[in-house]
């Protein structure tokens, strides 16, 4: 028999929860500038908001490399106006800032093992807006997973407009994954092996 542990994830268990969010409310992107995280997907979501006079401000940060995807060259170009920070951040703590100022995460990425980053955001009470057909279909809640254009629109605009059970239930969901949970679950697994 095999058994499927989870990665493990730093949560000091402080983040904001009550905080509203902005007018605009700040969408992170917090991953790779790589093609397999779908920039293009997340590209689209934001011209489809913008189509449909969404309101939104951006945060880009993440791990960049010499040759950046085009789609995220675009996204930069086009909604200049709307972005708060860009550029990877090499300390601990600021990355954490920048968590702490987003109010969403949107993202669905062609492939994605278990998705560190996007439970680093829920940590913070980042609210995730997540594509179907990802690995967070195993670990997330259904009423964060969507890649219906019209439903991210909709479930922006409501977990915007009331934002504190839905940053309260990505904490949760994050907490779950936190070593001081998931460490026990090598000891036992490790304990079956030895003793098997």
């Amino acid at each position: 028999k095999s058994t499927v542990l989870p990665l493990g994830i730093n949560t000091d268990g402080t983040a904001d929860c009550k905080r509203p969010c902005r007018e605009a409310p700040t969408i992170l992107w917090n991953h790779r500038w790589e093609f397999d995280k779908a920039p293009e997907y997340f590209r689209n979501v934001l011209l489809d908001f913008k189509m449909h006079k969404v309101p939104f401000s951006l945060i880009l940060t993440g791990e960049q490399f010499d040759s950046i995807p085009p789609p995220l060259l675009m996204i930069q170009k086009e909604f200049h106006q709307e972005i708060l920070h860009q550029g990877y951040v090499k300390s601990r703590e600021e990355y954490i800032g920048l968590l702490e100022r987003s109010d969403f995460v949107i993202h669905s990425p062609k492939q994605e093992f278990f998705g560190i980053s996007v439970l680093e955001a829920m940590s913070k009470g980042v609210i995730p807006i997540l594509g179907e057909g990802t690995a967070y279909e195993d670990w997330c809640e259904e009423s964060f997973i969507t890649s219906n254009p019209e439903t991210i629109r909709e479930r922006f605009g409501n977990y915007a407009a009331n934002p504190v059970p839905y940053r309260h239930l990505a904490k949760q969901i994050a907490q779950r994954f936190d070593w001081d949970k998931v460490i026990p679950l090598y000891l036992a697994a490790t304990k079956e092996v030895v003793n098997s």
